[in-house]
């Protein structure tokens, strides 16, 4: 295994920190103290082992002002295969390996190249610095020790001095020849001899034992007899206790009976009669009262009642009805206005079209034109007079040009004879000719009549020309102008309109049509929507004189708003005396109910009173008062004689039975029901008392004698015993001497098998501290009286010496021997890992300082070294000898 790169974003004193490791095997890490090189070695066994502590308020290695720690560092392996590990120690621990395309999630678990391997082992072996150049921790070298197959010792042996020495302890512990110490046959002899003078004891002591059991047995039957006597007299004592009481209480109500005299069969009457007269009396004339504000309420009810007509009757039948036509108030209201309103616009639209069609037509407004004058189109109308007087306007343009190019042909037109003219020149050329002999005469004469000729007909032609093409425009576009003005004439044809403005029509002409047909279409709507509202109108009007005709009334108003205010109010008037009559049958029968219950009561008050009056007679006294006062007193005994009988009954529920039954404890004994009785029982008691405690306190001694005599152990148990430690004490002799030959032989055989045999870890460290020391020791062993304690063997001498009795710095390179071969062990069956070492070589001697190069170089053909120091020296000396990377913290 072979570290590749190192990127710590958060570990330790390391932020944001790579580092990459080139080809070389030994890499020398440097810096001042604290800045980092023991924190490298941790990162890296973070990153094989995972976060431990696994907590970020715990582990030492989160910075203190970040709340995670991160790591990722490249690595190959023995196969050459490269991993990438990534860890961060978060709120939670994530872990990742990658190989190639793969992924493995190992949170916070070992990389799997180093699981077999114990991070204790990782901590104790591979890294190595001053403090621990000691012997292996023995955790960390128990583990060791379960690896080493086949070597001097196994991990669960002790051993060989240890044994015998134990097996030496022991026999000593079973036997010895002086008298020094307390061996277990000495125990055994002292043991039999205090066995024969308890035996003696043990005789007296059964004798004494059956004694005690008899004399106990007599104490408990008394005791017994003794406790159901006081039993039955604390019983009896009870029963007196609780019945005397009972006893007074009934003499008691005796006697409050009798003085009660007749009041018990007068029960019926009341607590106070002459207060209960006295309300009677009050009452009576309360109620008089009330029957009579009673009957004169029912008048005035029963003349409300009346009020209710079957006019009313009627009119709330046809409520519904009315209900509806007031809803509709608003809209006859509103319709009624409308209508008022639209026939004065009617009438103002009429008189707005009589005046602009007498100033538009000479004729007097009919109302057949109505229907014309709606079917025109005045935009068609404005756009054929605007068309009109656009070509009206465009042939009097053309027929001006007309004339004024007739006057310029005129004047510009060669005269008649010019024909002529050229004739005769051109004979005069042709004279010319012939008489001269010469033709240039005859050619200039001619060329000159043919140009004159020309002229003439050219200026005569051409002014033709354009006259009559000016001529033909005019003609189409009086066509045109023509055909609009019969195109208008048509659209006009069934109104009057006055030739003079049909044959030459203006904007005004549209005007006016466009007005007449706007007012026209005005009176037309106006008009219909008359007609609608009038029909409406009409028909509510039906409704309400129908609803009238049902309710039986005559409309007095010809409004149709004034008509459905007087339902209103004729509905209104019908429920409130609806209401009224509903309110004043249901207060009747209220007011009946009333009367009755108080009549009822008026007759049941006099019943009372006459049977109040009755019962009083019998008592002493001469007014009502008086009587009253003697019922009352005689009362109160008897209530006081009731109440301490109900008291009684409750508290004993069977006292009918004990009263009444002769054989009862109450009759049997009601003579002895006093104090003196109870007094003389729980003197009796005492005595009896007093005797049981005695009898307890004897029987509690004797239960003690017995006891402590039972727990002695009897005769038959010391003999046996006693015959037991002979067999013992001749057993402990023989385990004795088979133990000493045996002692004598484990020594014998260890000192043999140690010539011969010694553990390959042993061997292997032998021959690093040879190379260490320059040959000064070439064995490493295992001391035989402390499994944990080494020694070295001299090379020449051959003498052994313990470890501990060695110099620091020899003492620390025996230790590193001991590591190296164990690494060297470890590692077939693992990934050879890195070893660190911090500060290993300080106190060596520069000899074997440079011996420690040679055993450097020898770990660097298989493994990365990493050694950590602050001296300058000591990086020189190692660059300047070793092929090494240097790495500055």
């Amino acid at each position: 295994m072979k570290i590749k790169r190192i990127i710590a974003e958060a570990f330790g004193v390391l932020r944001n920190r790579e580092i990459i490791f080139d080809d070389k095997n030994i890499i020398i890490v440097t810096g001042r103290n604290e800045a980092g090189k023991s924190t490298l070695f941790n990162l890296v066994a973070g990153i094989l082992y995972g976060f431990s502590p696994a907590s970020v308020e715990k582990n030492p290695y989160v910075p203190w002002d970040n709340a995670f720690a991160s790591l990722t560092s490249s690595i190959i392996l023995q196969d050459g295969s490269e991993i990438q590990i990534t860890r961060k120690l978060a709120g939670s621990i994530t872990g990742k390996v990658v190989r190639g395309d793969m992924v493995e999630d190992i949170r916070n678990h070992p990389v799997p190249e180093v699981a077999n391997l114990p991070m204790e082992i990782f901590y104790e072996i591979y890294a190595l610095d001053m403090d621990s150049m000691n012997f292996p921790r023995s955790e960390a070298w128990q583990s060791v020790q379960d690896r080493l197959l086949g070597g001097q010792y196994a991990s669960f042996l002790n051993p060989v001095a240890k044994v015998t020495s134990d097996i030496e302890t022991y026999a000593n512990q079973l036997w010895r020849g002086d008298r020094r110490g307390k061996p277990v046959a000495k125990e055994i002899e002292e043991k039999i001899r205090s066995l024969e003078a308890e035996l003696k004891e043990a005789v007296n002591n059964e004798i004494f034992l059956r004694k005690d059991k008899v004399e106990l047995l007599e104490k408990e039957k008394e005791l017994v007899q003794k406790r159901e006597e006081k039993a039955r007299i604390i019983a009896m004592m009870s029963r007196l206790e609780e019945l005397l009481p009972v006893k007074k209480q009934l003499e008691k109500a005796e006697l409050l009976k009798k003085l009660a005299g007749k009041a018990e069969h007068l029960k019926h009457l009341p607590e106070n009669p002459a207060q209960r007269l006295n309300e009677i009396h009050d009452r009576l004339k309360e109620l008089t009262g009330i029957i009579e504000g009673n009957i004169s309420r029912e008048k005035y009810l029963y003349e409300k009642i009346q009020t209710f007509t079957k006019d009313n009757e009627v009119v709330l039948k046809n409520s519904d009805k009315i209900k509806v036509l007031i809803k509709a108030y608003d809209r006859i209201k509103a319709d009624t206005e409308e209508h008022q309103r639209l026939c004065r616009e009617a009438c103002i639209y009429k008189n707005k079209l009589h005046s602009v069609w007498s100033r538009s037509f000479e004729t007097k407004w009919n109302e057949e034109y109505m229907k014309d004058l709606e079917s025109i189109n005045p935009d068609r109308i404005r756009t054929a007079i605007n068309n009109f007087t656009l070509l009206n306007n465009q042939y009097m343009n053309e027929y001006a040009r007309m004339e004024l190019l007739k006057e310029q042909v005129n004047r510009k037109k060669l005269p008649g004879f010019t024909p002529f003219v050229s004739i005769a020149v051109f004979l005069l050329g042709v004279a010319g000719v012939i008489k001269g002999n010469s033709v240039y005469p005859g050619l200039i004469a001619g060329l000159f009549s043919a140009c004159l000729v020309l002229a003439w007909w050219f200026f005569n032609r051409k002014g033709q020309y354009d006259l009559k093409e000016y001529e033909t425009k005019a003609n189409k576009i009086k066509e045109q102008k023509d055909r609009i003005l019969v195109e208008l004439k048509t659209m006009l044809s069934g109104l009057p309109t006055p030739r003079e403005r049909l044959d030459n029509p203006d904007m005004g002409l549209a005007v006016d049509l466009a007005e007449l047909k706007e007012v026209a279409v005005c009176v037309t709507e106006t008009g219909r929507r008359i007609s609608d509202i009038s029909a409406r109108l009409d028909s509510d009007k039906n409704d309400i004189n129908k609803v009238f005709d049902l309710i039986g009334k005559k409309p007095e108003f010809e409004n149709l708003s004034d008509k459905i205010n007087y339902l209103e109010i004729c509905l209104e008037k019908s429920e409130r005396l609806f209401r009224e009559n509903e309110e004043a049958l249901f207060e009747m029968k209220h007011l009946q109910d009333e009367q009755n219950s108080a009549r009822k009561e008026y007759e049941n008050l006099k019943e009372e009173m006459d049977a109040i009056l009755e019962g009083l007679k019998e008592m002493e006294g001469n007014t009502p008062e008086e009587k009253s006062e003697a019922f009352i007193r005689q009362r109160r005994y008897l209530q006081s004689a009731e109440s301490i009988l109900d008291n009684l009954y409750g508290e004993h529920p069977g006292l009918d039975g004990m009263i009444n039954d002769p054989d009862s404890f109450f009759n049997r004994y009601n003579t002895q029901i006093d104090e003196e009785a109870i007094l003389s029982l729980k003197e009796e008691k005492e005595i009896l008392e007093g005797r049981i405690n005695t009898l307890m306190e004897e029987i509690g001694t004797l239960k003690k004698d017995i006891e402590y005599r039972i727990v002695r152990r009897s005769p038959a148990d010391i003999q046996g015993e006693t015959a037991s430690l002979k067999d013992e004490l001749g057993k402990v002799e023989t385990e004795r001497d088979r133990l000493v030959l045996l002692c004598n032989i484990l020594k014998e055989a260890d000192r043999t098998f140690r010539e011969e045999h010694q553990p390959d870890v042993l061997k292997k460290a032998g021959t690093y501290l040879y190379i260490i020391t320059s040959g000064s020791y070439d064995r490493l062993l295992l001391s035989e009286k402390e499994k944990d304690t080494m020694e070295v063997r001299e090379a020449g001498s051959g003498k052994t010496r313990e470890v501990s009795l060695l110099s620091r710095g020899t003492r620390e390179q025996v230790y590193l021997a001991l590591r190296l071969a164990l690494v060297d062990h470890l590692d077939p069956v693992n990934e050879r890992l890195p070893i660190f070492m911090d500060e290993v070589f300080v106190n060596w001697d520069g000899v074997r300082f440079k011996n420690s190069i040679d055993i450097l170089k020898k770990l660097a053909e298989n493994r990365q070294v990493f050694v950590f120091t602050c001296h300058d020296w000591m990086v020189e000396r190692l660059e300047s000898e070793l092929d090494v990377q240097i790495i500055k913290m």
